[in-house]
């Protein structure tokens, strides 16, 4: 039996990367990684160093930047009921429909909704 002279796709990855140091965005992710692991384990200490300080102040960017973000939901969803709540006063009062999206800044899209809410609970009760 002799072997093969056919290269798989992954195998023309791993050659490719061996010879010119370059992965191909198409290339699957643990050559990739792979490649990522070689290119650290070759830098020098002052560029692991370098590496290891720009990596702790993304994560530490990152964590600030997602706890403002669920902190900002949080208040939105907050200040989203409680408008809700005014608009929902409003239609129960009959005021106009394009009164109140000017009222409270929203489209009249949004009091129309709301308003079909209304309807449906009072259909329900």
């Amino acid at each position: 039996m002799t072997k093969s002279k056919i290269e798989t796709k992954n195998q023309q990855y791993w050659r490719d990367y061996f010879t010119t140091g370059v992965v191909p965005p198409e290339a699957p992710d643990y050559i990739k990684k792979a490649s990522n692991i070689i290119e650290y384990a070759n830098l020098s200490e002052e560029e692991k160093n370098v590496s290891a300080i720009l990596e702790k102040a993304r994560a530490d960017y990152d964590a600030g930047f997602s706890s403002a973000y669920h902190d900002g939901l949080e208040k939105g969803k907050e200040e989203g009921l409680d408008i809700s709540t005014k608009i929902i006063n409003e239609l129960l009062k009959q005021t106009p429909v394009d009164e109140i999206a000017i009222m409270f800044d929203v489209s009249v899209q949004m009091v129309i909704h709301l308003q079909s809410l209304i309807k449906v609970e009072n259909i329900r009760s």
